[in-house]
């Protein structure tokens, strides 16, 4: 088995190829206010990178549970005001 990439090259190199359709995502939730959304999105995949797997599961299974994760943060900061 080959070693698990560092784990600032495995997020660049996943958020690379994944940056448009994760702000798409974003913008559809959130309009005008999809940067926020895509920082927390970010935010959320970033915690969660160790328990990615990448000889196991394909970067978009990933970048979709930080989406999830991110709209859940945003509802409950939402949810504060």
């Amino acid at each position: 088995m080959s070693p698990q990439p560092q784990r600032e090259e495995l997020f660049e190199k996943i958020v690379n190829e994944n940056k448009k359709t994760i702000f798409a995502i974003a913008r559809s939730y959130a309009g005008s206010d999809a940067p926020d959304l895509y920082q927390e999105i970010l935010l959320q995949a970033w915690k969660g990178l160790d328990g990615f797997d990448h000889r196991r599961a394909k970067p978009s299974t990933w970048v979709y549970r930080g989406v999830d994760a991110g709209f859940s943060a945003q509802r409950q900061v939402s949810a504060q005001f």
